[in-house]
């Protein structure tokens, strides 16, 4: 696949489904304001926890082992169903279990079908976009992720929308994981060239798990670096606080979208190690999204007082505040990603790991000693200063092996940009890049 490709596929259908899942998180956080989608999105971050262990990160030893033919492209896909089927009883018995020993029912817990529905959909959404993936398909699992979830945006919609109930909408948002999971597992055993009902052999057990393993550890990491700090502001402000600071998370989330499509693109460019000049490109690539995203964070800045409750409602009034918080370490993460992506390709995935674990050290830290006095917006502060001593964890180990001085690292040009285009305008071969879906 040549690198125009990759990009257009990455960009394009994966720039599609964001679009539709950012409009429905707009419509949602509108309909039950800060504290209602502040209560859902920290269920829904419990239940991302719970689908973190559940999942061992499979999708990764599956998709390896697939993409080297150590494992047939039927075995994975059935073997990601019979996994799927063994959590979801899981699933099952735990909520059913909790609901019985806590004794709380009601607007208070977490209904056995939301997290059934949840975790099963996200684990079918997980695996076969990641097998798709594999197969160097990034058009299908995008447009049908997207495909089902334009009708839920017309439930919002009047005069369906007069005649649907809070919790008739959160049982459809729930469901559209599971229609979603399902959708991509029937396509994947469409488009293998043998269907065939066979599992994975009891020889590639003991590597597909010890692989998946060590992805598990990373992932472990990275999920508490961007998302530790929901519990400290859970248990320390208001559901309205808490909705107000999971929207600005989440802002920050979508904004290192691109960049991390961008990055997922330089892996295996780095990852070939023939160009010599890639570095001085990794620089140039975070200097220029640092540029872009200042501005858009300096215009922000400017507009977001009002900005903000205008597109979310009027229960979003905090936003703005904590969002001028998080600027900094915004500012800092897309200019991380270029370089995370180049240390994981030349086989320094020790430095990203050590630098997340560093992050999550810090957030830890501050929030235990600062949250519970200041609320959200010390958990913003620290969080955009784990963020920045990330960035000049890794810019420290770039910069040492390299030739870019520290110096040089934001030293515009007026060439930047079109060295850049003439880059990729280049048919360069881009090999197959390996991706968790969304959840």
């Amino acid at each position: 696949m040549s690198i125009r490709k990759g990009i257009q596929d990455i960009f394009v259908w994966r720039g599609l489904n964001f679009l539709s899942v950012l409009i429905l998180n707009i419509l949602l956080s509108r309909s039950l304001q800060a504290s209602g989608a502040g209560q859902l999105f920290f269920t829904i971050n419990n239940l991302s926890l719970l689908i973190l262990v559940l999942s061992f990160s499979l999708e990764a030893g599956l998709t390896y082992f697939t993409a080297n033919d150590s494992i047939k492209a039927n075995v994975a896909g059935w073997t990601a169903l019979l996994y799927t089927a063994l959590m979801s009883l899981v699933t099952i018995a735990l909520f059913l279990k909790w609901n019985r020993v806590s004794g709380v029912s009601g607007a208070d817990s977490t209904p056995t079908w939301q997290a059934l529905f949840f975790v099963t959909g996200n684990l079918l959404i997980s695996y076969f976009t990641a097998l798709m993936y594999a197969r160097k398909n990034f058009f299908l699992p995008n447009i049908l992720l997207l495909i089902v979830n334009v009708p839920f945006i017309f439930l919002f919609i009047p005069p369906v929308a007069s005649n649907i109930t809070h919790e008739q909408l959160v049982l459809a948002y729930f469901a559209t994981f599971l229609l979603q999971g399902i959708a991509l597992a029937v396509t994947y055993f469409t488009t293998i060239p043998i269907p065939k009902f066979e599992f994975v052999a009891w020889k590639d057990i003991g590597p597909l798990f010890r692989y998946s393993a060590a992805a598990l550890l990373g992932n472990f990491i990275f999920f508490f670096v961007y998302r530790a700090d929901y519990w400290f502001v859970e248990r320390w402000s208001t559901p309205q606080d808490l909705g107000n600071y999971i929207q600005v998370s989440k802002l920050v989330q979508w904004f290192v979208i691109i960049p991390s499509m961008i990055g997922t693109v330089l892996f295996p460019l780095t990852a070939i190690g023939k160009d010599p000049s890639l570095t001085t490109k990794v620089t140039t690539l975070s200097r220029l999204l640092f540029a872009l995203f200042f501005l858009i964070c300096a215009a922000l800045a400017i507009t977001g007082h009002f900005i903000f409750p205008w597109v979310f409602g009027e229960t979003y009034n905090d936003m703005y505040k904590i969002f001028l918080l998080y600027i900094p370490g915004i500012l800092a993460l897309v200019a991380l990603y270029p370089v995370s992506a180049w240390h994981s390709g030349v086989n320094r995935l020790a430095i990203n790991i050590k630098g997340s674990l560093i992050a999550l050290i810090v957030i830890l830290a501050g929030n235990l000693v600062f949250t519970p006095r200041y609320g959200m917006y010390a958990a913003a502060l620290i969080s955009s200063a784990a963020y920045i001593v990330y960035f000049i964890f890794s810019l420290y180990h770039f910069t040492k092996v390299t030739n870019i001085r520290s110096s040089q690292f934001f030293r515009f040009t007026a060439g930047d940009l079109d060295n850049l285009k003439n880059e990729f305008r280049k048919d360069k071969i881009l090999p197959t890049t390996i991706e968790k879906g969304n959840t």
